[in-house]
């Protein structure tokens, strides 16, 4: 960068030039030592994704999902056969044995989805510890973003709770039909 500043007479002012230079120079020292910073991080980025301990991050992180997706199968699966394992298929069903029958079926679709958020939640720590070394960090961060679920999906859960209370009480169970006046 070149400034050049003239006098009311027309000459030069090398003084003003040489500050104006100087100042300029500056200015391309800091922004360049910035711009190293820059690219020293995104180089260190770099370096971490191609490394050993990255791709054994990947590998592990992969055969985790997998295991929980078997877990998970193999629980939904496994869970109803033991929820309805007294099950007596032998005589006619009377009413009390449909309503316990579909009350059970609640319980085993309940029992599934429970499941599944968990084993996603276990999961997902899992893996984020992995790539996050501070374990302690990951966890007060789950329990401040479960805080904060809670916090805003109260009605919601009391609903929740208010549903399980009614099936399970048996005042109507799932597939009656309600009239309301």
């Amino acid at each position: 960068m070149v400034l050049l500043i003239q006098s009311s007479t027309g000459g030069t002012t090398s003084s003003a030039v040489k500050k104006a230079g100087a100042a300029a120079g500056e200015v391309g020292k800091r922004t360049g030592n910035r711009l190293e910073k820059v690219g020293a991080f995104f180089h260190g980025i770099y370096e971490y994704l191609v490394s050993a301990e990255f791709l054994a991050n990947i590998i592990v992180a992969i055969i985790v999902i997998a295991l929980g997706v078997l877990s998970y199968a193999v629980l939904a699966r496994g869970v109803p056969l033991i929820l309805s394992w007294r099950r007596e298929q032998r005589r006619p069903l009377d009413a009390e044995d449909r309503a316990r029958i579909k009350r059970q079926d609640t319980a085993i679709t309940l029992g599934r989805n429970a499941l599944r958020y968990v084993i996603f939640l276990v999961v997902a720590l899992f893996v984020v510890s992995l790539f996050f070394r501070s374990t302690l960090a990951t966890l007060g961060g789950a329990a401040l973003l479960a805080a904060v679920v809670g916090f805003g999906a109260q009605s919601f859960l009391r609903d929740i709770i208010a549903g399980f209370s009614i099936i399970f009480e048996g005042q109507y169970n799932v597939g009656d039909f309600i009239q309301i006046h």
